[in-house]
């Protein structure tokens, strides 16, 4: 398919972001990337890509109308151990977002995509204990949540409005490269590189585990589809296998010929409210076209 129009990416600096810049780019796409940061100099460097710091992703007409795609990754509040300022977490996932959106529509974009995440389910999972549907209720557990769940509720409308293309990507459980350390995936495998011992969970909940790799090239293979007029869908996204964290982490520490139980410590405590099955349900997708 040929690249009519430069592929805006919001978010662009971020784990998924610096997982899927470069695949873009040695897919031969042109990439406008926006970052929060003020150094774009360590980012990634290809002809492909321009990057550009932007603190409110307000962008100027000239770069807007060199584009003709949206993917959406920017947001606050993903790392649940930090502490956010509330109204600048509201600011930036819903106002400064749609915002961004709405003005990306108006130059005419054909195509939006918006990588929302598992956590708008919020209680969901504890109410039903199986696989969550597309068609399930979002109940949100906290802002982070409440804010992306927003922006997924003022989404849809716009496909009537703007003829365009909208997908919401519900991504579940994102592991890989670029991770901040904090999170599961880097604190294991930091573990098997130094062989140190490292605390976890009892690891009973049960999670699909994705690999960055997998959203990834399943956003590519969006983009070599031409875009749908008045076209909006909503998908859940998980790959691998449903494990347990326990089992998750056996298979890294096994892939890497370690003994498991010489390293870990199940002594850290579970968020409260935990679901013991956070998954999607993988066969559906919602989807509809407004041309009437």
């Amino acid at each position: 398919m040929s690249k009519t129009g430069k592929i805006l990416v919001s978010g662009a600096s971020g784990f998924i972001g610096s997982n899927l810049v470069p695949k873009l780019c040695f897919h031969n796409y042109q990439v406008v990337a926006i970052t929060r940061s003020k150094d774009i100099s360590k980012f990634f460097q290809h002809e492909n890509l321009k990057w550009i710091s932007s603190e409110d992703m307000i962008l100027t007409e000239d770069i807007l109308k060199s584009c003709d795609t949206l993917i959406h990754l920017a947001s606050a509040g993903v790392d649940q151990e930090e502490n956010y300022n509330l109204v600048e977490l509201f600011k930036v996932n819903v106002i400064n977002s749609y915002t961004l959106i709405l003005n990306c529509l108006n130059q005419g974009f054909k195509r939006i995509i918006y990588i929302g995440s598992c956590f708008e389910y919020g209680y969901m999972p504890n109410i039903k204990g199986k696989p969550l549907s597309v068609y399930d209720a979002l109940m949100p557990k906290d802002q982070y949540s409440a804010t992306k769940a927003a922006l997924t509720s003022l989404l849809y409308p716009l496909t009537k409005y703007f003829k365009s293309e909208i997908r919401i990507i519900r991504a579940f459980n994102i592991y890989g490269p670029n991770e901040k350390e904090n999170r599961l995936y880097p604190t294991l495998m930091q573990s098997i590189k130094d062989k140190r011992e490292v605390s976890i969970t009892k690891g009973s909940q049960k999670k699909y585990f994705t690999p960055v790799s997998f959203l990834v090239d399943s956003i590519i293979r969006i983009l070599k589809k031409k875009p749908k007029e008045s076209y909006f869908s909503l998908e859940n996204l998980g790959g691998g296998k449903l494990l347990s964290v326990i089992e998750f982490t056996k298979t890294l520490f096994k892939q890497n010929h370690l003994n498991f139980k010489q390293f870990l410590k199940f002594d850290k405590k579970s968020r409260e409210g935990e679901a013991s099955i956070l998954s999607p349900n993988l066969y559906e997708r919602f989807e509809i076209s407004n041309k009437n």
